[in-house]
């Protein structure tokens, strides 16, 4: 792995040739720097439970790969992580997590959760991510009607 330290902003590149499959002890995962693209589904951890993104810029919408990890209980998505304006959370999705934090995430503009979704959620924390504030209501509503 190659890290570049630039004022205060750190850069890594995994280089394609590692996985992080095999590695089985591997519970937590924070990855900091930019990213072409997230890693496919299977090419992470299997018993990863922890996952921290930041700085990854990441174009596409790390949902549809992050909600599939089967013992994923924390996610936190933190500055601009993702750069796209749509995310959305599926039905089933998120089965195991319990604590969600969005934080400087600007450019997102909407945030579509299925019914369903993050079923198991205790926690939401969303910091500066002004349009999504809502969908912690919905959220809410979802998963303990009233």
């Amino acid at each position: 792995m190659h890290t570049r330290r630039t004022s205060d902003i750190t850069t890594s590149a995994i280089p394609k040739c590692i996985t992080l499959l095999n590695h089985f002890h591997l519970y937590k995962l924070h990855l900091n720097g930019f990213k072409r693209r997230l890693f496919d589904v299977q090419d992470f951890p299997p018993n990863l439970t922890e996952l921290c993104l930041e700085h990854s810029f990441l174009m596409d919408d790390p949902m549809e790969k992050l909600e599939k990890l089967p013992n994923l209980r924390i996610l936190k998505l933190k500055q601009s992580s993702y750069v796209g304006k749509d995310t959305f959370c599926s039905n089933g999705g998120f089965s195991q997590l319990h604590f969600l934090k969005l934080s400087h995430l600007y450019s997102v503009e909407r945030w579509s959760i299925e019914e369903g979704a993050l079923c198991n959620l205790r926690e939401l924390e969303i910091v500066e991510c002004k349009p999504v504030e809502d969908c912690s209501k919905r959220i809410v509503a979802s998963n303990y009607p009233s």
